[in-house]
């Protein structure tokens, strides 16, 4: 029991981390910036809902991106 308590605090830390990265890569100003960065942004919310068995809420494309000259 001891062991199970450990491990689903470990999963819980680690969702929490999980959870406070995807918030900073979700961000305006940085998920906007380019194709690299919305990707980075999709694959976050993607490993999230793994864990959480949720349907993920992928970000669409941006009409232009940020960094577009």
């Amino acid at each position: 029991m001891l062991y199970e308590n450990l491990i689903a605090s470990v999963i819980e830390e680690k969702l929490k981390n999980l959870k406070n990265i995807k918030d900073i890569q979700c961000s305006d100003g940085n998920w906007n910036v380019d194709p690299y960065m919305h990707g980075m942004a999709n694959g976050i919310i993607l490993s999230e809902s793994i864990f959480t068995e949720e349907d993920p809420k992928f970000l669409e494309a941006p009409e232009r991106w940020l960094d577009a000259k």
